[in-house]
């Protein structure tokens, strides 16, 4: 996964790259390819806000939490990723199956 690491009223130090590398890294197994994405850091009065944006063909997943600690933030941002990720997957093999039971109903002599 190749990601962008921009920061908003906070620098981005090598140190909390690093930790959300390894963080984003557990995603890495729901691909096959090469995937860009964005990672933004940023403070607001007291709260410390994550936004990871992947890039996926033909979609875009998305996820921003806030809590008091960056890590915090970006563990409950991979949790949501991670979800919609799964959902993301699932809803392919979900409609191919609905359309071949409609066809099959099409060509079935019983009908209830």
């Amino acid at each position: 996964m190749r990601l962008k690491y921009n920061g908003k009223n906070v620098e981005v130090g090598s140190q909390l790259r690093e930790k959300a590398e390894r963080k984003l890294s557990k995603l890495d197994k729901y691909f096959q390819e090469d995937i860009e994405g964005n990672v933004t850091f940023s403070i607001v009065k007291n709260q410390k806000i994550v936004e990871v944006t992947i890039f996926l063909p033909g979609t875009i997943l998305r996820a921003e939490e806030n809590t008091a600690e960056f890590m915090d933030s970006l563990d409950r941002a991979v949790d949501a990723l991670e979800a919609q990720i799964r959902k993301h997957k699932t809803k392919l093999p979900k409609e191919i199956f609905r359309r071949r039971d409609n066809q099959i109903r099409r060509h079935c002599r019983y009908r209830p």
